[in-house]
């Protein structure tokens, strides 16, 4: 019997083992047609392989792009391809969370695109796209003093070809300042990756290196964290869309045929499972038989004891005959009580063992509770440490946000200086007229570009006069609208250059303001956003953590209530039965008798009172 169910109890966990596996298939079976369907209504466009909504957003895009200040660019990974695709893997681990993001040009756009996903559904929800803000005017990253890679080695942007029609630099920018590719070591030996972490073989400015399988490993500060690659992820830079296609429709069909092997694996193991249960059964019923028969033959003993029987006085020679064939007749009882009790004891020990089994069970789920008892006692250490998580996640995000403030407030005060230039020139315009009158101001401007007029008309006709070849078979009215045109591009040319030296200063304030910063406005923004990101997953778990220590101070502050409810009680009890004896003895007391708790004794086998009369 407790061989037949330690089969039972294999058998049905190998069976939930089965359903739990057949579940998981058909999980990822459903996944992968749906994304089957998805890239057949792509219809071959780059941008399905990261999801069909991006090219609905897309087609929505251009047909509002009037309405932008800039054409956002996106998704990321649609603009990148892979020189080799061996390095398809590393790709993914280094950039995958950020290829399905798209890049504006400013937080308008920013609003506007967020505008146009909202009218995208993905089955009950609505599609949240993610949106980078970058300024498309800058120009490319200066990488002569940014990346220092040690002779030998390559790193992950070497092998990424961006493709963009008029800003693949902006990408670049972003993929930069978003993931460091330029800085993250690919290479096809192991030990070579731990070697540019471990050793900083490949530069002091290597903080990550994969391996060509997907192995990753990354430092911070001094800590070295190695990451494994499980296959969970979808390579979609070095796969095209009929690649995607094929690969696609044959993962699905080795699903169908892993459910159709654990469809067979349960019929067979459900068969097994019944037949075990039967014979259990059949064996319960044998147990239960064995020791009905154990407790008959026992009844039966006792009954012959208590039966024994009574010999009367008998001639002698008749004695001995009598007493043998008693003798024998008892004998053959006996020998087959025997036998029926030997069988009994037999079926009574496996009974007992049946029985010791079930407690060793019953001790095992025992301590297995224990554990997790003891286990939910550390709630308080998560908590504690969930705490001082959140502090840090708090402090970061106050650093980034001063920054932020930082840069708002530089950018006010270049707008106030704007703002009293603007007033200077004013009062300069103010002088300037307190000297003449604005209709002298005009004439006189008017006469120095006359002045420069005559002198560009003198300059032709002195070129005119010495037969310049340039000017051979030139009439003098096309010689006036060649000065004029002269002047006018002259006059053109000082105004541009006059701003565009404005423009300068103002970019480098900008500029300097931001390094004083800490960095770019863009890189301030996306460690906020990483901060925010860890805030929010850890908030949860805080909150949750925060409403069992609320709800366990409410609980003990219930009992604190009723503890000093009941310890009034009893000091009016306490002060009664005193005052009570005290008359009892002839003394003739009026008060209160105070009654107070100091603790456990040393022997921690009684409690201190004191007590003052009042």
């Amino acid at each position: 019997l407790q061989q037949i169910s330690a089969q039972e109890q294999q058998k049905a966990a190998e069976l939930n083992n089965l359903q739990r596996r057949q579940q998981a298939t058909q999980a990822e079976f459903n996944s992968f047609q749906q994304e089957l369907r998805t890239l057949q209504a792509a219809k071959g466009q780059k941008q399905a392989l990261f999801g069909t909504h991006h090219v609905t957003l897309r087609s929505l895009v251009e047909r509002n792009k009037r309405s932008f200040e800039k054409v956002p660019i996106g998704p990321i990974g649609a603009h990148l391809t892979l020189t080799e695709q061996k390095w398809g893997v590393a790709a993914e681990v280094v950039s995958g969370s950020v290829l399905d993001r798209w890049i504006v040009h400013s937080s308008k756009d920013e609003k506007l695109l967020r505008s146009l996903a909202d009218n995208i559904n993905i089955g009950s929800s609505k599609f949240r796209v993610n949106v980078v803000v970058a300024n498309f005017n800058r120009p490319a990253y200066n990488l002569a003093g940014r990346v220092k890679l040690a002779p030998g080695w390559t790193c992950l942007r070497q092998f990424v070809k961006v493709e963009h029609p008029e800003l693949p630099h902006i990408i670049d920018n972003k993929l930069m300042d978003m993931t460091h590719y330029e800085l993250a070591i690919v290479d096809e030996d192991e030990g070579r990756c731990k070697s540019a972490i471990y050793d900083h073989a490949a530069g002091p400015g290597v903080a990550l290196s994969v391996h060509v399988g997907g192995r990753s490993w990354a430092r911070r500060r001094s800590a070295v964290t190695l990451h494994n690659y499980w296959g969970d992820r979808n390579i979609r830079l070095s796969q095209s869309y009929e690649a995607s296609l094929q690969h696609c429709r044959q993962l699905i069909a080795e699903r169908e045929a892993t459910l159709q092997q654990l469809h067979q694996a349960l019929v067979v193991a459900n068969r097994e499972l019944q037949r075990l249960k039967h014979e259990s059964a059949a064996a319960m019923a044998a147990s239960r038989t064995a020791q009905g028969n154990q407790m008959r033959a026992q009844a039966a003993l006792q009954h012959i004891q208590a039966q024994a029987p009574v010999f009367d006085p008998i001639d002698e020679e008749d004695a001995d005959d009598m007493l043998a064939e008693q003798k024998r007749t008892l004998q053959e009882q006996i020998q087959t009580l025997n036998i029926g009790h030997d069988r009994a004891k037999t079926e009574a020990e496996q009974a007992h063992r049946a029985m010791e089994q079930a407690t060793q069970l019953y001790n095992d789920r025992k301590q297995e509770m224990d554990e997790v008892i003891s286990q939910l006692g550390s709630r308080q250490e998560d908590t504690d440490r969930l705490s001082r998580q959140m502090q840090d996640v708090q402090a970061s995000k106050n650093k980034v946000t001063a920054g932020l403030q930082k840069i708002k407030d530089e950018t006010a005060l270049l707008e106030q200086k704007l703002n009293t230039f603007t007033q200077q020139l004013e009062q300069s315009k103010t002088a300037a007229l307190k000297t003449c009158d604005e209709r002298t101001g005009f004439q006189a401007l008017a006469d120095a570009r006359g002045h420069v007029k005559q002198r560009l008309v003198a300059q032709m006709q002195q070129r005119l006069a010495s037969g310049d070849s340039r000017s051979a078979g030139m009439t003098p009215e096309q010689a006036d609208e060649i000065v004029e045109r002269t002047y006018q591009d002259a006059c053109y040319e000082k105004a541009v250059a006059y701003f565009s030296k404005e423009v300068q200063k103002i970019e480098k304030k900008i500029a300097a303001v931001e390094e004083d910063a800490g960095g770019s406005k863009e890189e301030l923004q996306h460690q906020l956003d990483l901060a925010r990101a860890d805030f929010n997953r850890h908030y949860k778990s805080y909150d949750n953590c925060k409403k069992i220590l609320d709800v366990t101070s409410e609980a003990v502050t219930k009992r604190w209530t009723k503890y000093y409810d009941l310890f009034d009680s009893i000091s009016r009890t306490v002060s009664n039965k005193f005052a009570a004896y005290m008359h009892k003895r002839g003394h003739n007391v009026s008060g209160s008798l105070l009654v107070e708790w100091l603790g456990p004794c040393p022997s921690d086998d009684c409690s201190v009172v004191s007590c003052l009369w009042a």
